[in-house]
């Protein structure tokens, strides 16, 4: 599932070039599924996170996670001046600091939040819920339900300050704008990785009740994922919420928590892994692909901006071959990274021959 979520990322930075047509299917959410995601793997691994040395683990485990990929790529693109558009060396050296601690999707800025490697601010969105992480699991089966309305309201929040302050939709780079503030906001995104950490709960409480026989697996997997394409057309579709709270509350629906009850419901059916889909998932080459996408979602950005600015030629070969070269290009340096930066860094930081995901 992260593997299509992160391919659904490329898509989207893409489209328009090298054959692939722009899509009203909001692919963005593909970080949304990582978030979802998350909360339930997170909750499925940790019973509960309590006492210094188990929060020591935790979060060293974390960082061993995200951080040191983090690093190889913020570099590289620094490199290849990925992002150069800032008034100063002051300026640079704050945005700098703020991207390697992971701090900087908390500044709702274009200049900022999507500073250097654009796409990392959702892993300054991922430190911030695994900070939160120990405090939400604890007692969750009986605290759930507050815990899951409170990161909603932290949402809603974001949305009625949009409103309330009248942010511009768009803007220049240095202005804080609704549409920055939500998509990179962390607590735009906080209700997607407690609704994971939830749907652990039903599925561990249900798992015994859902299909376990191929065919009605299949049926029940199938049918989801396809009602989750069928929203995914038409979620940008959703004007009652538009006409009620406006179009800036319209904007943070559609691109934080449209897509949420489907990626849920299918993420709980997928969890068993029983129909045709879960096993296609289980499969050696998606298993590795789902291995490999976070050296994808994080390399493939600096490599399109390279290619678009550098490698003008590319763009005179047939659609076709220009695609397979960005896309062969991109699962190369994604597995390279995995192999040679990311696995061993986590394991050699966890001190571990395993780390866990």
């Amino acid at each position: 599932m992260r593997f299509f979520a992160a391919a659904g990322i490329v898509f989207l930075h893409i489209g328009g070039r090298y054959g692939v047509p722009k899509v009203d299917v909001p692919l963005a959410n593909g970080v949304m599924l990582f978030f979802v995601l998350s909360g339930f793997i997170l909750t499925y691994v940790y019973a509960e996170v309590e006492g210094a040395d188990e929060l020591k683990r935790f979060y060293l485990a974390r960082f061993a996670r995200v951080w040191p990929l983090h690093l190889a790529t913020f570099l590289a693109a620094v490199v290849f001046a990925v992002n150069a558009s800032f008034p100063s060396h002051a300026v640079t050296a704050t945005v700098s600091a703020l991207n390697l601690a992971l701090l900087q999707s908390w500044v709702p800025t274009a200049s900022v939040a999507y500073s250097f490697n654009s796409v990392s601010w959702s892993l300054s969105n991922e430190l911030f819920f695994y900070a939160l992480f120990p405090l939400l699991r604890r007692n969750l089966a009986r605290s759930w339900h507050w815990k899951l309305l409170l990161s909603l309201f932290c949402g809603l929040l974001v949305a009625w300050s949009m409103v309330v302050f009248e942010l511009p939709m768009s803007g220049e780079p240095t202005q804080v704008t609704t549409e920055t503030l939500a998509i990179s906001s962390p607590l735009s995104h906080l209700f997607q990785f407690v609704i994971g950490m939830c749907c652990c709960l039903v599925w561990l409480r249900i798992r015994h009740l859902l299909p376990t026989s191929l065919v009605p697996a299949s049926l029940l997997e199938i049918g989801l994922v396809l009602f989750g394409w069928w929203l995914g057309y038409h979620v940008t579709e959703i004007r009652g919420f538009g006409l009620l709270f406006g179009e800036r509350a319209e904007l943070w629906m559609n691109f934080t928590n449209g897509l949420v009850p489907a990626v849920a419901a299918l993420i709980i059916v997928l969890a068993s892994g029983n129909g045709i889909v879960g096993r296609f998932l289980a499969s050696r080459p998606l298993v590795f692909l789902g291995e490999i996408s976070y050296a994808i979602y994080m390399s493939h950005f600096v490599i399109l901006i390279v290619l678009l600015r550098d490698f003008d030629g590319l763009a005179s070969w047939p659609w076709w071959l220009a695609l397979v070269s960005y896309l062969g290009l991109t699962l190369l340096v994604s597995t390279l990274l995995f192999l040679f930066v990311e696995k061993p860094l986590r394991n050699f930081i966890t001190g571990r021959r395993h780390a866990t995901s």
